[in-house]
């Protein structure tokens, strides 16, 4: 009856270590997927935080890339616009020289000066 007694003692005290151990590895292993989903969730933070870092500078590169474009156009615009003044100026310039030309006064007074010269003069 001893040996029975002490049979059932080992198996009690083993079945109360075998589920000691099932439940220790359990919270280890809930330990571990909670660690590691914690793990998956700072990795999806900090890849969401560089995707927004990069969207933002390519935003200011879009919008400084757009603030050049309208420098340039506004600058060819400009210098459009100064060309064609001086071409207006030009043009009116050689026409008073026309008109001079058409003149005995005028005649005199040009003989001997250059194209270039004349307009000059008449820009003055």
């Amino acid at each position: 009856m001893a040996n029975v007694e002490l049979k059932l003692k080992i198996m009690d005290a083993y079945r109360k270590s075998e589920k000691r151990e099932r439940d220790r590895i359990l919270r280890r292993r809930e330990v571990i997927e909670n660690r590691k989903e914690e793990l998956e969730q700072t990795n999806r933070e900090k890849d969401e935080q560089e995707m927004e870092k990069e969207r933002e500078k390519q935003r200011k590169l879009r919008e400084a890339e757009e603030e050049r474009l309208k420098r340039e156009a506004a600058e060819r615009e400009r210098q459009r616009a100064q060309q064609e003044h001086e071409n207006i100026r030009k043009k009116e310039a050689e026409k008073r020289i026309e008109q001079l030309k058409s003149t005995d006064v005028g005649i005199r007074a040009l003989e001997g000066l250059t194209e270039e010269v004349c307009i000059f003069c008449v820009h003055l």
